[in-house]
C-alpha cells in the first residue's frame, strides 16, 4: 500500500537525503575521517628527524625535494592539504598572500629577543605570520673552484669584492644581508647602526654589486648547481643537504667573522587546521 506524504514530510525527507549525500561525499573525501592526519611540509634534509618524530600522532611530516617544489605546492590546490610548512625567511614575501597569521602569541614571547629582525616574523610583532624555529649562518658556497675555496678561508668576506669573481657571485636579494656581509669584510660588526662609522662602505657595496651575477635569496643554490655562477652566499641550513647530494660543492664560513644569522620559520597556509601547541611550546622552551 502506497504511503502518502505531506508537503512538510516530503521536504524533510528530501532535506535529510541531501544531507546524507553531502555527508557521504565528505566521508569519501576524507574530510571527516578520524584517520586523516594534519600535515607538516618540509624540504628533504632540512627537518630535524628527532624533532619531527615528536609530532603528535594526529600529525604527519612530509618532505619535498626542494624549497621551490614546496613553495609551488603552497601556492596551488595543495595548500589546502598542508597545515604547517617549514620555509626560509626569504620566502615570506612571495608566500605571504597564501598564509594566515600564525596565532598563539604566547609562543612568540621567548623568541622575539632572539629573532630581533621583524622581517623574520612576516607580519611583524603585532600579527606574526611566521614562527622562527631554527637558524643558521650565511656561508660562501663554491662549485668546482678549489682555489677560491682556499682564498675564502684566508680573505673571508673580502672575497665578495675580488675582481677575479666578477659576474660569478649569486648574492642574497636582501640589502640588509649584503650590507652586513660588506661591513664584516671591512672589519666592522654586521649590526653597526651608524653606517657613517664605517668609512669605505658605500664604495665597497658598489664594488660587490658589480661583482654579482644576480641577487637571489630563494633560488641561489639551484642556480649554482645548474652552472649559473660559480659562487653563492646562502644560509647553512639550506646548504648542508645540498652538500651531501653534490660533491662539486664546498661551503666556507669565514672563521675571522662572527656568524651572520639566517632564520628558518614555520608558516600556516590559509584554511590550515589548528597548530600543535604543546609540540611548539616544547621547542620554544628548548631554545631559551
Amino acid at each position: 500500500m502506497a504511503q502518502s506524504l505531506t508537503r512538510r514530510q516530503l521536504l524533510t525527507t528530501v532535506g535529510v537525503g541531501v544531507g546524507v549525500l553531502a555527508g557521504l561525499r565528505l566521508w569519501r573525501s576524507g574530510a571527516f575521517s578520524p584517520d586523516k592526519k594534519q600535515r607538516l611540509l618540509h624540504v628533504e634534509g632540512q627537518g630535524p628527524k628527532a624533532w619531527l618524530q615528536q609530532l603528535p600522532r594526529s600529525w604527519a611530516a612530509q618532505s619535498r625535494p626542494t624549497m621551490e617544489r614546496l613553495a609551488a605546492d603552497l601556492q596551488t590546490h595543495e595548500a589546502g592539504a598542508a597545515d604547517l610548512a617549514m620555509v626560509g625567511e626569504a620566502w615570506l614575501p612571495q608566500l605571504g598572500p597564501r598564509l594566515q597569521p600564525f596565532g598563539a602569541p604566547e609562543l612568540f614571547e621567548p623568541l622575539l629577543k632572539a629573532a630581533r629582525d621583524p622581517a623574520v616574523l612576516g607580519g611583524g610583532a603585532g600579527a606574526p605570520m611566521a614562527f622562527p624555529w631554527a637558524f643558521g649562518s650565511w656561508v660562501m658556497v663554491f662549485r668546482n673552484r678549489p682555489a677560491w675555496v682556499e682564498r675564502s678561508r684566508r680573505e673571508g668576506w673580502f672575497l665578495l669584492a675580488a675582481e677575479e669573481l666578477r659576474d660569478e657571485w649569486i648574492l642574497p636579494a636582501s640589502p640588509r644581508v649584503v650590507t652586513a656581509l660588506v661591513l664584516q669584510s671591512l672589519g666592522h660588526s654586521p649590526s653597526t647602526v651608524d653606517l657613517s662609522l664605517a668609512p669605505g662602505l658605500a664604495a665597497r657595496l658598489a664594488t660587490v654589486a658589480r661583482r654579482a651575477r644576480v641577487f637571489d635569496s630563494r633560488h641561489a643554490l639551484t642556480r649554482l648547481v645548474n652552472g649559473y655562477g660559480s659562487a653563492a652566499v646562502a644560509p647553512s641550513w639550506a646548504v648542508i643537504p645540498q652538500l651531501l647530494r653534490d660533491q662539486r660543492l664546498v661551503a666556507v664560513r669565514p672563521a675571522a667573522s662572527s656568524p651572520l644569522l639566517s632564520w628558518q620559520v614555520l608558516v600556516r597556509p590559509r584554511r590550515a587546521g589548528p597548530i600543535p601547541k604543546p609540540w611548539l611550546q616544547a621547542s620554544a622552551k628548548g631554545a631559551t
